[in-house]
């Protein structure tokens, strides 16, 4: 791994983390209404993050497995990957505006949003985290910190997904599932 990848795995992981806990402190739900519709996602989620990446750094030491073809590309490729994914989570999340909430729970007069990104997906905050943890994880060059990065990550959104998903149908019913029938879960016109 060159001087430039590891230093970008590491920037790009500590910006990352201040990014999250930004969001964690400033679009926390405080208020009394707290119900269990998140069925602690985001403590799933959390564990689950970091326990994939440190065992996926972990694993990125095991040369046997390494990514050894497309190099350099394969690591830029990852970068830019990285970047553009922690972009369109920001985008996303602007889109949303007052709606958006870390926790699985729908804000007071809350209306559902369907233009923009939204227009073309349901979860584009979580394609941009995805997209983001998966350029991470190529980034190593590792076939086994491939796996073990992605697969707990994704396996973890899916459930957050269909916990939010539930929440939403809950909330705004025929409207929701007509919204679902129109659009993707994460990219569009494919999942």
């Amino acid at each position: 791994m060159t001087f430039l990848v590891q230093h970008f795995i590491h920037v790009f992981g500590f910006l990352f983390l201040l990014m999250e806990l930004y969001l964690n402190v400033r679009f926390r739900n405080k208020a009394e209404r707290k119900t269990a519709a998140d069925r602690n996602s985001l403590r799933l989620l959390w564990i689950t993050i970091a326990v994939a990446l440190v065992l996926g750094g972990y694993c990125s030491h095991f040369n046997d497995a390494s990514i050894t073809q497309g190099q350099p590309y394969v690591y830029y490729g990852g970068m830019i990957l990285a970047v553009a994914g922690l972009l369109l989570r920001i985008l996303a999340i602007s889109q949303l505006g007052k709606s958006f909430t870390v926790d699985v729970q729908i804000a007071e007069g809350q209306q559902l949003r369907t233009t923009g990104l939204y227009a073309y997906m349901r979860h584009p905050s979580y394609t941009g985290i995805l997209m983001a943890f998966s350029g991470l994880a190529i980034t190593f060059s590792n076939w086994i910190s491939l796996a073990v990065i992605l697969v707990p990550i994704f396996w973890v959104f899916m459930y957050r997904i269909r916990v939010e998903e539930e929440a939403l149908l809950a909330e705004f019913g025929p409207a929701y599932a007509a919204y679902c029938k129109r659009t993707r879960r994460l990219v569009p016109y494919l999942f």
